[in-house]
């Protein structure tokens, strides 16, 4: 099976693993652009968001057994002095992964399109989740917080560019990187839950735009990415 948003994925720093989903797998898209494929999913996944470590992570996934590593990050943010911009990473996908999946969702015949304009993101707003290990579905946009204290391994950091949504179902281990979608537009994914739950079902949800991926690679991604990133989603 071709590797999808929604499959589950694996980032490995030595003998600290981190499970998670794909929130999105898509072509380049850039104008001039190579047939490369990139992952989008938490830093906290396939980053190394609690800072620069000697060690390369490993990502790896079931829906490519044979192919390590299934992608290379290329970038990811990290906190610093407790505090993380976005909590997300990019990843380029082997070829040795080959074909997957172009902004497609794992089990679903929905064709993703460009990201929702986060003006139109609105409190009590309904919205589809893939988080194949709680198995919620749906879920309600239940506020925008701007900024939630988070738990990773190795600290408790604040996250900011959060939004908080209620899944019909508690949110679990694995969960993170989970696609939060409406309709065709892709809003963001799920990270931890915060520190601080609402009722045992809120987690974080962090919004996409092209904005945002052309902050996040003015941090430490080279122009050809940015390119790649901010092309046209559909």
């Amino acid at each position: 099976m071709a590797c999808s948003s929604g499959s589950a994925i694996e980032g490995s720093i030595g003998l600290t693993r981190q499970n998670g989903q794909a929130t999105l797998i898509f072509a380049n898209k850039g104008a001039g652009g190579d047939d490369r494929h990139y992952l989008i999913s938490c830093a906290h996944v396939i980053g190394q968001i609690d800072g620069p470590s000697a060690v390369d992570i490993i990502v790896t996934s079931d829906c490519a057994p044979n192919a390590t590593p299934f992608a290379t990050t290329v970038f990811s943010a990290v906190q610093r002095s407790g505090v993380i911009e976005f909590d997300a990473a990019i990843g380029e996908i082997s070829a040795a992964s080959l074909p997957v999946n172009d902004l497609e969702i794992s089990g679903s015949d929905v064709r993703l399109g460009s990201f929702m304009p986060s003006e139109t993101i609105t409190p009590s707003m309904s919205v589809s989740c893939v988080l194949p290990r709680s198995q919620a579905q749906l879920g309600v946009i239940s506020s925008r917080s701007g900024q939630v204290s988070v738990e990773y391994r190795k600290g408790t950091y604040e996250v900011c560019n959060a939004w908080l949504v209620k899944a019909e179902k508690k949110v679990r281990e694995g969960d993170s990187g989970g696609l939060v979608y409406d309709a065709r537009l892709p809003l963001g994914s799920c990270s931890h839950p915060p520190a601080v739950r609402m009722d045992g079902l809120g987690f974080i949800r962090l919004p996409m735009s092209s904005s945002i991926f052309k902050r996040m690679c003015s941090l430490n991604c080279n122009a050809s990415l940015i390119g790649t990133i901010l092309g046209e989603m559909t």
